[in-house]
């Protein structure tokens, strides 16, 4: 859902840090954009575990220690740094930012952070109150046709993803299990949050969407996790 969001010319799809500054360089590119999606899957027809190579919201926060910028590293932080946001000040946060984040942000571009809980997702509304949110909800069924590819273990420590996000926090709201179900209903889904997200750019993106949830269901429904 965050990787389609960032697929708009507004946004940055997460990748390495060269990745990243060729989206800098040219933000309207979509195919670039495509390809460091589709490069994030399997990488040999043996490799089963997919999710591996599949980089993760930590990529904007600075490595545990010295700030390091080696397009190999990813953030040790997970988003839980975030959770008790309300008692820090936004200096406090501000060191946590990797440098090629804060290129991003100086260009005038957008960047997704993911989170799996209420708290968590408050704490980032706190220090950054001009964010625009996104609720991916109503994912029962896809979650059950893919348990037996999750390890349980995993799937406990993320039962708290299944509480209810309240009415009150606004933002674009979408149906996980119809986006899964059908091509018309993810392409439905997006575009009402383009709209709703002030995104302008749907209909140059929309082709590459489609092509993004047929990879996505690839790695999922043909691949043992």
């Amino acid at each position: 859902m965050l990787r389609c969001l960032s697929m708009s010319k507004h946004m940055v799809l997460f990748g390495d840090t060269i990745e990243i500054r060729s989206q800098i360089a040219n933000p309207g590119d979509y195919d670039l954009k495509l390809a460091v999606f589709s490069g994030q899957g399997k990488k040999t027809s043996e490799d089963k575990k997919w999710h591996k190579h599949f980089r993760t919201s930590n990529q904007w926060f600075a490595a545990l220690g010295k700030i390091n910028d080696d397009t190999k590293i990813e953030g040790q932080f997970t988003e839980t740094l975030f959770s008790d946001a309300h008692l820090a000040s936004r200096e406090f946060y501000d060191q946590f930012w990797r440098p090629v984040a804060c290129e991003v942000s100086n260009a005038g571009l957008g960047f997704g952070i993911k989170t799996h809980l209420l708290r968590e997702m408050k704490g980032l509304m706190h220090i950054l109150p001009m964010a625009k949110v996104a609720i991916g909800e109503s994912s029962s069924n896809w979650q059950k046709k893919n348990e037996n590819k999750i390890d349980m273990v995993y799937a406990r420590l993320y039962d708290p993803l299944l509480q209810d996000i309240p009415s009150d926090i606004n933002g674009a709201r979408l149906h996980i299990d119809d986006m899964m179900s059908s091509d018309s209903l993810f392409l439905q889904q997006m575009e009402s949050a383009y709209r709703s997200l002030k995104l302008d750019d749907y209909k140059q993106c929309r082709d590459h969407l489609r092509e993004m949830r047929k990879i996505y269901l690839s790695w999922h429904l043909n691949i043992d996790l």
